[in-house]
């Protein structure tokens, strides 16, 4: 045997010397897991809940307030919620944000309590000043050139003459 086929030879023995081993290894079982090891709980899916935003529809700068639940925690693209929520409503101020529908959304926790929460549509109006009323329509002007005046002439009343 040359020193080529005796350096391949050694090389494949080396090769799958590992795999051997490997494949030779016992396999244990897993055990069960303690309470330590205890995946955390998956999270409560919200309990749907009907809430209010009064007004429903405002401009910019509007103060809303919305309500179904206690303690509230509002979320809008187009309100800025206060975090204030002592008196048990959320109170915000719409956003200058383009006219159109919004969602609300009222979130309200207490623990040891499922979660709520609802979903309500606010409206932005546009902040542009309304258009001009259009002016009154006049009058038509007269039909014909000359207006008669004085009562009607009928004819003299005989017939065949």
């Amino acid at each position: 045997m040359s020193y080529r086929s005796l350096a391949a030879a050694c090389c494949l023995i080396m090769a799958l010397t590992p795999v051997t081993a490997f494949a030779a290894t016992e396999t244990t079982t897993p055990t069960k897991p303690t309470e330590t090891t205890k995946p955390s709980d998956p999270m409560p899916i919200p309990v749907p809940i009907p809430i209010t935003v009064t007004p429903a529809q405002g401009k910019p700068g509007t103060k809303v307030v919305a309500s179904g639940c206690h303690p509230p925690r509002g979320t809008s693209a187009a309100i800025d919620f206060d975090s204030d929520v002592s008196q048990g409503v959320a109170k915000g101020v719409v956003k200058n944000v383009k006219p159109g529908r919004y969602d609300v959304t009222l979130f309200c926790h207490v623990m040891g309590s499922l979660p709520k929460e609802g979903h309500a549509t606010f409206t932005v109006l546009g902040t542009e000043s309304p258009a001009p009323p259009a002016p009154p329509v006049s009058s038509p002007g007269k039909q014909v050139a000359k207006v008669p005046s004085g009562a009607p002439e009928t004819g003299g009343g005989a017939l065949g003459d």
